[in-house]
């Protein structure tokens, strides 16, 4: 997300790639469920020990914890994709639940900031942020946490597209994008949130893939990610999208999202 690179600027952010000192998107095992009825606010994620070669796997096939603070926020900026990412005043910041409830809006403000929240009564919370911007040419993006939110979000951005950055990086990628199709925008980590590389993505139903290369921009050349952890898929049939994901001789948790006509689903994958 730097310089000439922000081509692809959307790709790191709707992977939830931007910094969050609050919510890291993996399992973390300092807060257990047992003989506890809210977790902790202050008892934040592991602490970053520093640089990582995304190689650990010891969350594997593990069930998430479901216990949660007692009320969830989630704050960032909305910014348009392009040369340079400029904030987006006035666009719709929806939090839904899983079923497509709202659970709270806002307009984003001057510099594109926005804050929703809602209250978790200490249990998860299976949703998804939409923002969305229509009437200003702006295509919808959706994002999609890791595992469902168990304590607030801080510093997420929501970066979306028009037709200019949508074309621009359809032909980084060497593909054509077809009207009415879906597409994702996927970041693949390890259980201490470092970017894989050498991951595979595969969806059912069957799309473009293309993976991020380590200059930040998506090619049609590479086989597996780069060092940053990324990729995109283009031309999906809007509906359910089953992700399956190997890397290093491990199979990733499968995941399944609902990826929607002429917007960008965005989520992060891990062991």
């Amino acid at each position: 997300m730097r310089g000439a690179l922000v081509a692809v600027a959307v790709v790191l952010v709707a992977c939830g790639k931007t910094p969050s000192p609050v919510d890291s998107g993996v399992p973390d095992a300092g807060a257990p469920d047992a003989g506890r009825q809210c977790l902790d606010p202050d008892a934040g994620p592991p602490v970053d020990a520093g640089e990582r070669d995304g190689g650990d796997f010891s969350c594997a096939g593990q069930t998430p914890p479901q216990l949660a603070t007692p009320s969830f926020t989630v704050d960032g900026t909305v910014t348009a994709a392009g040369i340079s990412r400029n904030p987006v005043d006035g666009a719709l910041v929806e939090l839904f639940n899983a079923g497509g409830t709202l659970l709270d809006s806002e307009l984003s403000a001057d510099g594109g900031s926005y804050q929703l929240g809602a209250d978790l009564g200490c249990t998860a919370l299976d949703g998804y942020l939409r923002a969305s911007k229509p009437d200003a040419g702006f295509y919808d993006i959706y994002y999609y946490p890791t595992f469902p939110w168990r304590r607030p979000r801080s510093a997420l951005e929501l970066v979306v597209f028009d037709d200019a950055a949508r074309q621009l990086v359809s032909a980084f990628a060497g593909v054509t994008i077809q009207a009415g199709t879906a597409a994702l925008a996927l970041g693949v980590d390890d259980c201490a949130g470092a970017p894989v590389s050498g991951a595979t993505v595969a969806t059912n139903p069957s799309g473009d893939v293309r993976y991020v290369a380590g200059n930040g921009l998506p090619t049609s050349g590479a086989t597996s990610t780069s060092a940053k952890g990324q990729a995109l898929v283009f031309n999906l049939p809007p509906g359910p999208v089953t992700l399956t994901v190997s890397a290093r001789g491990q199979t990733f948790r499968v995941r399944t999202i609902p990826a929607r006509a002429d917007a960008i689903t965005s989520t992060t994958l891990v062991p």
